[in-house]
């Protein structure tokens, strides 16, 4: 019963934070009641979703990825150097180069024993190179689908924005109703439980992290869409991005606990506090500090729950 009063706890603390946020701007700033604040900010939040999906998985089986911005941007790269040869080649090859580089991460983990931090660094520094080597600032394109795809919807809601609400869906029921994520909850909570669970630990970690190499190759096609450019040092935020709005939404970093519907909510209020704070034009430093201010305080406020619920 105490457990279940924690998780509708938790649930609550998020809406009250996104209400909170919410009624904060809309008395501070009037701009931020129109029609047009609300368009931008469906288009601000999908490349950040989409990643935060993938970075929701690393998360669950204990680990993190700091090279989803570097896939962010090289994919964006690829698929723009590639589009003269047909859209659907150049969206493949973006698609196959996040899956390789997840795919490396993952063996890295799991086969080396490295640590996922220092693994993820690594490609991240490797793939921000190759990078800069295969282009020569940004790149700029044209393409019908593209700009459809980017800035364009249904009823008002952003075709971006569409993707991002299926692949939340997507992989909670992935998560919550099939023993693949079953296993992930599994590694996370306790990776020798789960080998001699006869869990197939190595293979997991490997598929997450191609699947987060995925999201984030993704999120780099949604970006280049929207901006219809693709550039080196696009994305450079995009993990401790994806990491607050995990983080925000109650996953727990140690792995074991959380799902996408939370970092649906996290993703959310960390678009709504960026696109507040714009409005009310407060300096970026500024910016920065309240952010990594909110990142501290839900580590301790996580820490402080976990412990609770070890005691019980």
């Amino acid at each position: 019963m105490s457990r279940e009063r924690s998780t509708l706890g938790k649930k609550f603390d998020v809406w009250i934070i996104f209400l909170g946020l919410l009624l904060v701007f809309f008395i501070l700033s009037p701009d931020f009641r129109s029609v047009g604040t609300i368009k931008a900010l469906l288009q601000l939040i999908p490349t950040n979703g989409v990643i935060s999906v993938g970075m929701t998985l690393v998360i669950l089986i204990g680990e993190l990825d700091l090279s989803c911005g570097a896939v962010l941007a090289s994919s964006g790269l690829i698929m723009a150097k590639l589009l003269p040869y047909g859209l659907p080649i150049a969206i493949l090859a973006a698609l196959g180069w996040g899956g390789l580089i997840g795919f490396i991460n993952g063996w890295s983990v799991s086969r080396l024993k490295m640590n996922s931090l220092i693994a993820t660094l690594a490609t991240t520094f490797i793939v921000g190179g190759l990078s800069l080597l295969i282009s020569d600032g940004p790149r700029h394109f044209d393409n019908q689908f593209l700009r459809k795809f980017g800035n364009e919807g249904l009823l008002s809601i952003p075709y971006t924005v569409m993707v991002f609400f299926f692949l939340v869906i997507l992989f909670q029921i992935l998560l919550k109703k099939t023993r693949f994520g079953l296993n992930i909850y599994a590694v996370g909570g306790n990776h020798l439980a789960a080998h001699y669970a006869g869990i197939n630990v190595e293979e997991i970690q490997i598929l997450v992290f191609v699947l987060s190499g995925l999201l984030s190759s993704l999120g780099g096609i949604i970006l280049s869409s929207r901006l219809l450019a693709a550039g080196p040092i696009y994305g450079q935020e995009a993990a401790i991005v994806a990491i607050t709005s995990v983080l925000i939404g109650g996953t727990a970093l140690g792995g074991g606990r959380g799902d996408t519907v939370k970092t649906f909510w996290g993703v959310m209020i960390l678009g709504i506090l960026t696109k507040g704070m714009n409005l009310l034009l407060l300096p970026a430093y500024f910016q920065d500090m309240i952010v990594g201010s909110i990142l501290i305080l839900t580590l301790i406020s996580s820490r402080i729950t976990q412990k609770k619920e070890t005691t019980l």
